[in-house]
């Protein structure tokens, strides 16, 4: 099979890109990969460990004169999201990516394309490979199950860092930014039994269905700070709000995609007496229309609806429904503390992001985060009690510890003085509210009493995730050019 990438340059990047498109590679099925990268070492004759998580470290030594410096710790994830538009032919389990050149781009015909952390991964092979890049000794770390939760990392064996400065690539191309911080997060699951009864009377009662949609909806950890609203937190103050109005049954609710994802949409279904039918039906257009008129700067397609619904055979147990909906409306969401008063960086926060109803109970899933641990830990206790009021059984799920500010740190400093001699500027610190490995490994680190520091940054990929995705031929030979220089200039 020719290379589609042979002609671009530097070649051993997009040779070695090239290769990763030809191993299937997507979350949970990184053994080919992992094995293929220790066929990588030991024909290079180069050290290495493979652990039972299947994460890979390569270690090369120094070049001469540089023996004396420190060693550097390179480090991507080597799983992509997999995705495909409906209708392609495409097994991600056994078949090669289709890519193809697009002018300055590389895509991939109908599918995802894994330049995330791909551009990474292809850029520590070609240091790996290469016998004309100086370099002090190199540890590299190549990690799997990231885009699941960062899985590989926790599970790296802190005794085999033998590196203080971490350089992630799976960061952006913009090397006047320094990512210096990201947030741990757990998943809040809150689970409500709905002891359902049958509707009484239903020839006297009639059903409706409330819709909320129309929120501009995104990823939590991006667009939380923008203050707008999340269907299923209004969802549950609209009914908050009716039910201090009016007595109705509540039969069913829903809403929301994604934990990490603002809920665009949320709905649900009521029950009320027909005589009480026009006064409800009044008193809720009146609250719809406050409620989008509060929210018309950041959704202004927000739009609540009530329209009549089929007679629901059942409702929740009337004492249930009031636990519910007062949980419903005091349930953690959005904000709750900043880097700085500008409120331009979240430092905590909560996304009220799945509501799912299978009939027999009721089941919130919230997207916690937080870049202080100890913020964290504050947050779980207030949640705990908040549940213990309510009586709402509550799990949390995959706490993971947050890579905390330190901007005066030894490899802060270098790393800074090597941007300001290329670009003339200081870099800006970028404190990611999302989850990146560094904070994993870091802490890893602390099992073993290793100091590790960490900087982010990479060759960018757009559109990353979707069929759409696709990796900027020049931002490859920028962040080549870039990583040679920092790897030397790190004492």
């Amino acid at each position: 099979m020719d290379y589609v990438l042979k002609d671009l340059e530097p070649k051993k990047v997009f040779h070695f890109f090239e290769e990763l498109t030809r191993i299937p590679h997507g979350s949970y099925n990184e053994k080919e990969l992992s094995d293929w990268l220790v066929s990588f070492a030991k024909e290079r004759g180069l050290r290495y460990k493979q652990d039972d998580a299947l994460n890979v470290m390569i270690f090369k030594p120094a070049t001469p004169g540089y023996e004396n410096r420190k060693t550097i710790m390179l480090q991507a994830h080597i799983d992509m999201v997999a995705v495909k538009d409906e209708g392609v032919d495409h097994d991600f389990l056994k078949d090669p990516l289709p890519i193809y050149i697009d002018g300055d781009y590389i895509k991939s015909r109908g599918t995802s394309l894994g330049g995330d952390d791909g551009n990474g991964v292809a850029l520590m092979l070609a240091i790996l490979d290469s016998d004309d890049v100086p370099h002090p000794a190199l540890q590299c770390i190549f990690t799997t199950q990231e885009e699941v939760g960062m899985i590989g990392a926790s599970k790296l064996d802190p005794e085999s860092f033998e590196g203080e400065y971490l350089l992630n690539l799976d960061g952006g191309d913009d090397y006047t930014e320094m990512f210096l911080s990201c947030a741990g997060s757990h998943d809040d699951i809150y689970t409500f039994k709905k002891e359902s009864e049958p509707v009484s009377e239903p020839g006297n009662k009639k059903a409706y269905k409330i819709n909320v949609s129309g929120i501009n909806s995104g990823h939590s950890a991006f667009v939380i700070t923008n203050f707008g609203g999340n269907a299923i937190k209004q969802l549950g103050e609209i009914l908050a709000n009716l039910n201090e109005k009016f007595s109705f049954g509540l039969s069913c609710a829903s809403g929301g995609t994604k934990p990490n994802v603002i809920a665009e949409k949320a709905e649900a279904v009521i029950v009320i007496d027909k005589d009480k039918a026009r006064a409800f039906e009044e008193y809720f257009s009146d609250l719809a229309a406050k409620i989008e008129n509060e929210f018309s700067a950041s959704d202004p397609n927000m739009d609540i609806s009530l329209k009549p619904a089929d007679m629901p055979s059942k409702i929740m147990n009337d004492c249930v429904k009031d636990r519910f909906i007062r949980f419903m409306d005091i349930c953690l969401n959005g904000v709750f503390y900043f880097f700085s008063p500008k409120k331009e960086s979240a430092k905590t926060s909560s996304n009220m992001g799945v509501l799912e109803d299978d009939g027999e109970k009721i089941t919130l899933t919230c997207m916690f985060r937080s870049n202080s641990d100890f913020l964290h830990d504050e947050y779980i206790r207030k949640i705990t009690n908040i549940a213990k009021a309510f009586n709402v059984d509550l799990e949390i799920v995959g706490k993971s510890l947050a890579w905390e500010y330190q901007p005066d740190n030894n490899l802060v400093k270098l790393y800074s003085a090597l941007v300001e001699k290329e670009y003339g500027v200081k870099p800006r610190h970028i404190l990611a509210h999302g989850g990146v490995e560094p904070g994993t490994i870091i802490e890893r680190g602390k099992l073993a009493g290793k100091k590790i520091q960490a900087v982010v940054f990479g060759a960018s990929s757009e559109d990353v995730h979707s069929t759409q995705e696709r990796v900027y031929i020049p931002g490859i030979a920028k962040a080549w050019n870039w990583i040679r220089k920092v790897i030397i200039s790190l004492d």
